[in-house]
């Protein structure tokens, strides 16, 4: 009742409201707030729908048993974070989807997969896309196997995130498992023909796109869906500009067949020799930068050549020198080798001369010896024979 005909549910709540009593008023209120803020939200008056789901919420923190009624607690901070989401306060949002998390404790799963999706939708708006679709696949496990469109919303949410992340194959596998959820929601299926529109934009397949944008542009007007709407007709539009732009190249190219087939008049003909003219001057001035790119690498080569010969050239006269410089060595070494020889046959020589000299002096010493006692005798007494006649000892 509320998706479908909200004028009749707030009908239906007035009348039910004047019918109970004011004890039973008291006790249902904050129960009849948190349809009000649905009703609302549904038909896009968010300015109701937080004043309703404020007004639920502090009527349920006032009551003594707020324990007991932590899933309404929860559905009211569920619907006051919705509202924050259309205002684009995220933070807010996420609070107090959070809270409302932290109150059920896994007492109503439903509401639960709701608060934890609603989470995901938090943190994709703010750029954390990782983050966004585990919250995503957690949801996912909460919910039972026959929520088809419950799940159907996870999976078009799980596809358009993977496609935001650059990960074509992973969203075309979530938008496969879709298929097996049919038949979807006109929501979810404006939704699902928006994101293979971008996935088909992703893949470069223009007709493609321009095909589910515009699926997804009919099927959320007829639905009133005005974001679904919104994002497919910036699809579409995106899909028709392209599809303009590869019509009007057809269009050229027609053209430029057309005005090829009439190039035969005399002015076209001097147009053709014009622009021949121009290539030929381009390819003369090509051919003059080839053979000065010729010209710089022969000179650049002779260059290299006469380094390298330079280099070997080097190399030799080092080698030769090198060579020069042993043989010399060499040669010194025979020389002095030589001369060391000549002065040890001198030496030897030397040695003979001097033993030579020494027997000779010896023989002198003996010699010398020999005259000395010998003749020191008679000599004495021939000089005492011839003082005699000095001294007067001798008669005359």
């Amino acid at each position: 009742m509320r998706v479908n005909n909200p004028d009749a549910a707030l009908k239906l709540i007035a009348e039910w409201k004047e019918a109970v009593g004011s004890d039973k008023l008291e006790m249902y209120f904050p129960r009849l707030q948190n349809e009000c803020g649905a009703i609302f939200y549904i038909r896009g008056d968010y300015v109701k729908a937080q004043e309703a789901y404020a007004a639920a919420y502090q009527a349920l923190l006032e009551r003594s048993d707020y324990p007991e009624h932590a899933t309404h607690v929860a559905r009211a901070l569920n619907g006051r974070g919705l509202v924050r989401l259309m205002y684009h306060d995220y933070q807010q949002a996420k609070a107090f989807f959070q809270e409302g998390q932290a109150l059920l404790a896994g007492a109503d799963k439903g509401l639960e997969a709701s608060l934890i999706f609603n989470l995901g939708l938090c943190y994709s708006e703010l750029g954390e896309l990782a983050t966004a679709l585990g919250f995503f696949y957690e949801s996912l496990e909460h919910l039972p196997e026959t929520a088809l469109s419950d799940r159907s919303l996870r999976f078009n949410r799980i596809a358009k995130t993977y496609l935001d992340l650059g990960r074509l194959a992973e969203a075309e596998q979530a938008l496969a498992a879709l298929d097996l959820l049919e038949p979807l929601p006109l929501w979810e299926e404006a939704f699902r023909a928006a994101t293979q529109a971008e996935l088909a934009g992703a893949k470069r397949d223009t007709l493609r796109m321009h095909a589910f944008a515009l699926r997804a542009y009919e099927q959320a007007t007829e639905m009133g869906a005005i974001w679904d709407k919104s994002r497919a007709l910036a699809l579409l539009a995106d899909a028709t500009r392209t599809l303009q732009r590869w019509e009007e190249t057809v269009h050229w190219q027609q053209e430029l067949l057309a005005a090829k087939d009439s190039l035969m008049t005399r002015d076209k003909l001097l147009e053709i020799q014009d622009y021949e003219a121009k290539i030929a001057a381009l390819e003369k001035e090509k051919l003059s930068d080839q053979l000065e790119l010729f010209e710089a690498a022969t000179k650049i080569k002779s260059l290299v050549i006469g380094v390298v010969v330079l280099l070997l050239l080097l190399l030799l006269g080092l080698f030769w020198f090198q060579r020069r410089t042993l043989y010399l060595k060499a040669r010194q070494m025979e020389e002095v080798q030589g001369l060391y020889a000549k002065l040890q046959e001198a030496h030897a020589d030397l040695q003979v001369q001097s033993e030579r000299l020494a027997a000779v002096n010896q023989t002198k010493d003996k010699l010398f010896s020999l005259i000395s006692h010998d003749i020191r005798s008679p000599l004495g007494i021939l000089i005492s024979y011839l003082r005699l006649p000095r001294n007067g000892g001798v008669d005359s």
